[in-house]
């Protein structure tokens, strides 16, 4: 439906490769639920800077770096965490120093056996007798969470869309615009531009989506950010800040 809407209007559609597919990805992985997006611990844990490098933690430091306290709370995020290990969102492994070179680096747990193989010089070393779970970020995932996928799915869960097309491309003789989202929402076209977060001046940008959106004839343009407030207006938008992305 989508596809036929800008096709009427006389754009072409490319996608975006990388971030487009890592995003539906992550969907997948998900099942298309996107509600842990919404839960200010895993939130939390998303944009935890060392983990968003590949670095691996054990399940009490997570839970630590996401401040989760309380009886209720604890045992909330120890359900949600099972649930993103069986969808391979976080992986199980252990992280282990290879005696021959000193190399310390993460192993997967189906990696994991009596006798290891470094990585890094080959060599083959026993695995200790006692050692810890270790987790870490499923690598779409992670690479996902890099381009800003936060945003672009905390969009998508609020909209709720019967359709939607992700970071895609539309040109038109000669010149390319990007949009993050175009979503069909009851019979309404929505165009949403998305940010994590920004540095610098980021408005000619909205302002250029946003008059891309009327040219288009879309119903609303949403401007949709993690960032605690918008230091702007941009009339005739709706600015969604990251209290109303994450209550829905």
């Amino acid at each position: 439906m989508l596809n036929e809407w800008i096709a009427e209007r006389g754009y072409q559609i490319t996608f975006s490769r990388k971030k487009g597919r890592y995003f539906q990805g992550m969907m997948r992985l998900l099942a298309d639920d996107l509600a842990v997006f919404r839960d200010p611990a895993f939130i939390k844990l998303f944009e935890d800077s060392a983990l968003r490098k590949g670095k691996p933690y054990r399940f009490q430091e997570l839970r630590a770096r996401c401040q989760v306290r309380g009886d209720t709370a604890i045992r909330a995020f120890g359900d949600r965490f099972r649930q993103l290990i069986a969808q391979a969102v976080f992986l199980r492994g252990l992280q282990l120093a290879c005696p021959a070179c000193d190399l310390e680096t993460w192993y997967a747990l189906d990696q994991v056996r009596e006798s290891i193989v470094c990585v890094g010089c080959r060599a083959p070393f026993p695995l200790p007798l006692e050692v810890d779970f270790v987790f870490r970020l499923n690598q779409l995932f992670l690479a996902g969470l890099n381009e800003g996928a936060s945003s672009v799915l905390l969009t998508l869960d609020r909209l709720a869309p019967e359709e939607a097309l992700l970071c895609l491309n539309l040109s038109r003789g000669g010149h390319v615009d990007e949009i993050d989202v175009i979503a069909w929402c009851d019979g309404r076209v929505i165009i949403a531009e998305c940010k994590d977060h920004w540095q610098g001046d980021i408005l000619p940008q909205l302002t250029r989506v946003h008059a891309l959106s009327e040219q288009l004839g879309a119903d609303q343009f949403v401007f949709a950010t993690l960032a605690e407030s918008i230091p702007f207006d941009l009339p005739g938008a709706t600015l969604w800040k990251r209290s109303d992305l994450l209550t829905g």
